[in-house]
């Protein structure tokens, strides 16, 4: 694996850990979203993001960036910059995604509760 690569890996990570560490304004601000945009867009997000990294690294050899599948030293910013974007994309669509998925547990914790103190004889 050349240099390079290694070291876009690894800023793409520091990247994922520094925003999700930072992420409660991220959490905040996906409950206050409607639950459809949360499920669409954090399921577009997914693919979305995929999809800009996977066509950006497909269109380097094209922009001149790339030779005989070998990124060239210029290339190597737009990939970095891709990645970062695509880990970007993926933290905030688990975000949204996350926030569904505790909606859910609370609704259904709320329901339990709900049900038991019906079901509890009155003193």
């Amino acid at each position: 694996m050349p240099i390079p690569a290694l070291l876009c890996f690894v800023v793409w990570l520091a990247y994922g850990v520094w925003l999700w560490r930072r992420s409660a304004g991220l959490r905040a601000w996906a409950t206050t979203k409607s639950r459809p945009f949360r499920a669409l867009g954090g399921s577009a997000l997914l693919f979305v993001g995929a999809g800009v990294l996977l066509g950006g690294l497909m269109a380097l050899e094209p922009a001149g960036l790339a030779k005989d599948g070998n990124i060239l030293p210029g290339g190597w910013g737009v990939a970095l910059a891709l990645g970062v974007a695509f880990v970007h994309a993926q933290v905030v669509a688990a975000a949204l995604m996350a926030s569904l998925i505790r909606e859910n547990l609370q609704l259904e914790a709320r329901a339990e509760a709900s049900e038991r103190s019906k079901v509890l004889p009155k003193s």
